[in-house]
């Protein structure tokens, strides 16, 4: 029978509907709490858990013949669809026109040219200095060096190999040079797989915006939604405070109490999940009082006061407000107080200003609008103070107020780092098209650094700034218009019904609070912050989908009727089902009472007769009836979802290998393991089904590394001279390896034969240089896989090969002082000076602790002519190398350095107090007493209340036979510390010196 396969169905539909409903309100409670989903391995499990909503959901749509198409879902969409253009193989000329990595790729070839070029200039020299040295090689050492680095170091005295052979070892060099040249990773992505793995998690934000389109659309769910999200923000933002207010430095997490909150990895994360619970409560509170305010409609204008002056409007406010206060509408005010003050706790300079920004906007949106109560005032009356209260309370407005007082010092700083960064993310041809690929902007900034940084950030600060990076500009123009069309909709059509109201308040206020806050943070990503945005933003384009009626307006005068179009005047709007079943259910009460007690005199009656026709109509046109097929829209489109649909699978089915792959590789890298457990580490990841993917391959190579590190520095063979200091130093991969290469260093020779004697060491890296390759091929700009591929480099590399590496950790390692230093010194230690020379360059004008160490290598692995060409163009840091020289006793070195320093730059250069002593000390040390003498007065004018720079003074004053002169200067000095015993001391020799005998 027809009506009971319709019922059926309609009965199947909605229990589909629920469970997909329960799913979605089990995903809001459970986000947050595994570390705000920031790690893969909480994103895995994401996965099945969407796809069962998102499965749910479309039969569900199918089956109601709901449509979800808007411009936001199309332009997310195109997102999508362009990251999975991103990577798909382009052929080889396309790739090298318009991909971002073949121009790394070219930046690589003219580093590594250069390079060569350079040694090649200095073949001469070094051979020359080569045959001068005494140095006792074996015959592999020999012939390698005759071949200018190119040997692979082959059988060990003896007959022990060190794991490959001399024809091993050339096989896979030659292997790998082909593995590097693979063409499987010609795609606009630098790293397809990070790109693969991204458009996985965007596809489940895009999947959790499609089904909250199709779920929540009638008051029910809509209010199980904002409750949900209600909760779960309860929850985090009461963790989150008694953090903020325990003793010590408790934390739920294994992260600093300073930098991490509740169950969020950072502080700056937390505020826009709070942001969206905020907003859900509001839309929560404001829904309950609507209802409310339905129910005592009657009562409520029983009593009216006249409103004859300002005071007696406000007396009648009050005491409405007071009337229709309840125990529920206190706790919603009590759990928005808390969320306030959580968001302030949180100490996020970002989130508080947006939070802030887009509350203020939001009050100017509905006041302009006309659409503020005076109960709403009232209330944000009752947040703003309490939430002071509760916050002064604790003693936490102080510390608040302490960290807001930073914003305006950093935003005002000429040398901000944030827009520094920006303009090096922008200033690259790959944002420009289609991007360097989702997901690898922490890869594709690092060759934007002009010079080495001693701190910098990986990430954007701005997911705009990162999307334009990552995905194009282009695709950055079509998210922001689906963007701006959302904030269009929310501005420009307000809903008439209670729930429309409510979800339009909830989304509005979420969707200004992330987005303004994305400006200055990443978080968007996080699933524990786009999943509510999406639930928000659904539920408001859901209820955009609701029935429409339209209403034949009474054409009567009468009284009552004018009195129903002035209360039903919208009707034709968007209103839901429960709504208007109420209203109906209203209208036939009043229009019976109507009917039963008024009696119309004789000179009406033909009016009345007219007027019930009238009311006859309107009745009738108010009625709700579902259409048979259960069908909300009047035209069903479903191309929009089938399109979806296919999208997300192919994104699932492209990228969640690649997903578990990298929680797989994660939890190696977060691994804390003891040096008994790293070989069972090792031997259960590499039988993994997921070891072959790089990233699992990186992280086995790192452990491997670590593990002949331990190894090492274990071993009972260390000579009894070397302390524990020493062998933790010489343990280090990156140094120790350094003895398999063509060195003139006695001492690395004699380390290797001591390293001879440790096979399994050696084996460990030669294993992890083959991880390190593999992990390189996938993504070229990974500089872990670079350095690694360093730290693994025992001379089976070419003398090509190992300059790219150079190259590749030049351009990508300049965020990492540590790291390049590390390189620099490798390459001097085995001869390749070029290199090493070009590492310590870039270092010298920006890193005091490598200007400091850059000695330790002179006489050693670096001649002084050399240093002397390595100098930073500075004459105050060229000064200050001289003077760490002189205070070491290398006066040949000195002398070198200051040979090269032009005192008049130096003077021009000096700008701050801290420069003058530097330039007279140059001056003295050229015995310009003269230029010292001004040197020191500028100095004093800069820092007038300095009693040793005017001592300074009256030393250099002596030197340049002026004792008069120094004698005032060091009476003067004196005054200001009469304890001083120097300052005695040179006033005592200045007056001998100055009294005739």
């Amino acid at each position: 029978m027809p009506p009971t396969r319709t019922a059926r169905l309609q009965f199947i539909t909605e229990v589909l509907a629920w469970i997909a409903r329960g799913l979605v309100f089990g995903l809001l409670l459970v986000a947050p709490w595994p570390y705000a989903m920031a790690e893969w391995s909480s994103q895995v499990w994401l996965v099945p858990v969407v796809g069962a909503i998102l499965l749910l959901a479309s039969l569900v749509a199918l089956s109601r013949r709901q449509s979800v198409g808007n411009p936001l879902v199309w332009s997310l969409a195109a997102v999508l669809a362009i990251g999975l253009l991103q990577v798909a193989p382009l052929p080889e000329p396309l790739w090298k026109m318009i991909a971002p990595a073949a121009g790394f790729e070219q930046r690589i070839e003219q580093v590594t040219s250069d390079l060569a070029e350079s040694a090649s200039a200095m073949e001469t020299e070094a051979a020359s200095q080569a045959a001068d040295d005494n140095i006792p090689q074996n015959e592999s050492d020999r012939n390698a060096s005759e071949a200018g680095g190119d040997g692979v170091v082959g059988e060990m005295e003896g007959g022990a190999e060190r794991g490959v052979g001399a024809g091993a070892g050339a096989e896979t060099d030659a292997e790998r040079r082909a593995t590097l040249e693979e063409r499987g990773s010609r795609t606009l992505s630098i790293d397809p797989l990070q790109t693969r793995a991204t458009m996985c998690v965007f596809a489940m934000g895009l999947a959790v915006l499609l089904s909250s389109i199709i779920l929540f659309r009638d008051r029910q769910s809509v209010s199980l939604l904002l409750g949900t999200l209600a909760l779960s923000g309860l929850a985090i933002a009461l963790l989150g405070i008694y953090q903020a207010v325990v003793a010590g430095d408790w934390t739920l997490i294994n992260v600093p109490k300073q930098t991490s909150f509740a169950t969020f990895y950072s502080r700056n994360s937390a505020p826009q999940f709070l942001a969206c619970c905020f907003a859900a409560t509001a839309g929560l509170l404001g829904l309950y009082r609507a209802d409310k305010s339905k129910l005592n409609f009657d009562k409520r204008y029983r009593v009216v006061y006249p409103s004859v002056n300002m005071v007696a409007r406000l007396r009648r406010r009050v005491e409405e407000f007071i009337t229709e206060a309840n125990p529920i509408s206190f706790a919603l005010l009590i759990v928005m107080v808390l969320l306030f003050a959580s968001v302030l706790v949180a100490n996020s300079r970002g989130g508080t200003l947006a939070f802030f920004a887009s509350g203020l906007a939001v009050l100017l949106i509905y006041a302009l609008g006309k659409q503020a109560s005076f109960s709403s005032i009232i209330a944000v009356a009752i947040l703003v103070v309490g939430s002071g209260l509760f916050l002064s309370l604790y003693g936490l407005d102080e510390l608040v107020g302490a960290r807001m007082d930073t914003v305006s010092r950093e935003a005002y700083q000429m040398n901000n780092a944030r827009l520094e960064l920006w303009k090096m993310a922008l200033s690259q041809p790959s944002a420009w098209l289609l991007g360097s690929g989702m997901g690898t902007f922490h890869f594709a900034l690092l060759p934007a650094y002009a010079t080495p940084q001693s701190s910098w950030f990986y990430h954007a600060e701005n997911i705009y700034v990162e999307l334009a990076s990552g995905a194009g500009m282009i695709t950055l123009l079509v998210a922001m218009a689906g963007l701006l069309w959302l904030i269009w909709q929310l501005l420009s059509h307000p809903s008439q019904t209670n729930t429309g109201r409510s979800v339009r308040f909830a989304c509005l206020f979420g969707v200004l609070a992330v987005a303004l806050q994305n400006l200055v943070d990443f978080s968007l990503m996080l699933p524990a912050i786009f999943l509510p945005v999406a639930c928000l933003v659904g539920a408001y384009l859901g209820t955009r989908h609701q029935v429409r009626q339209k209403v034949r307006r009474p054409r009567s005068s009468s009284e009552f009727p004018s009195k129903r179009k002035g209360r039903r005047k919208d009707l034709d709007a968007s209103r839901d089902e429960s709504d208007l079943a109420e209203d109906v259910a209203d209208d036939r009460k009043r229009y019976a009472h109507r009917r039963k007690h008024h009696r119309p005199s004789s000179s009406g009656r033909r009016l009345s007769a007219a007027a019930t026709a009238s009311d006859d109509s309107v009745e009738a046109s108010l009625e709700y009836t579902p259409r048979p097929d259960g069908a909300l829209e009047p035209h069903w489109a479903p191309r929009t979802l089938i399109a979806c649909l296919l999208l997300i699978s192919a994104a699932v089915g492209l990228g969640f290998p690649s997903l578990s792959a990298f929680a797989f590789a994660e939890k190696l890298h977060a691994s804390q393991q003891p040096e008994s457990d790293v070989v069972e580490l090792i031997r259960s990841a590499t039988n993994s089904q997921w070891a072959t993917f790089p990233e699992s391959r990186l992280q086995i190579g790192r452990w491997r590394q670590e593990l002949a590190r331990k190894q090492l520095q274990a071993s009972p063979r260390w000579p009894e001279e070397i302390n524990s200091a020493m062998r933790q130093s010489l343990s280090n991969p990156e140094f120790f390896n350094t003895a398999f290469h063509a060195t003139p260093d006695p001492e690395l020779q004699s380390l290797r034969e001591f390293l001879d004697e440790e096979p399994s060491v050696l084996k460990n890296l030669s294993d992890s240089q083959a991880d390190m390759w593999a992990a390189i091929t996938a993504c070229p700009l990974d500089w872990r896989a670079s350095w690694g591929l360093l730290r693994s480099d025992m001379g089976e590399m070419s003398a090509e090969q190992r300059r790219r590496n150079y190259a590749r950790i030049l351009l990508t390692c300049r965020n990492n002082q540590r790291v390049l230093q590390a390189a620099g010194t490798h390459a001097l230690m085995i001869g390749d000076a070029p290199a090493g020379m070009e590492l310590w360059r870039q270092l010298l004008p920006v890193s005091p602790r490598a200007r400091s160490q850059v000695l330790n290598l002179v006489d050693r692995f670096l001649t002084a002519e050399q240093l002397v060409a390595i100098l930073p163009e500075n004459p105050l840091q060229q000064i200050e190398l001289a003077r760490q020289a002189s205070s070491r006793t290398a006066p040949e070195i000195t002398e070198a350095i200051l040979s090269a320093i032009d005192l008049d730059r130096a003077f021009d250069t000096a700008r701050f107090a801290a420069d003058w002593p530097q330039v007279a000390w140059f001056a003295a040390q050229k015995e310009d007493f003269d230029r010292e003498i001004d040197a020191w007065e500028q100095a004093i004018l800069d820092d007038a209340y300095n009693p040793k720079l005017v001592y300074n003074l009256a030393q250099a004053l002596q030197r340049a036979q002026r004792p008069k002169e120094a004698l005032g200067r060091a009476e003067e000095a004196l005054s200001r510390s009469p304890d001083n015993t120097q300052f005695q001391t040179l006033v005592q020799a200045l007056k001998n010196e100055i009294t005739p005998k």
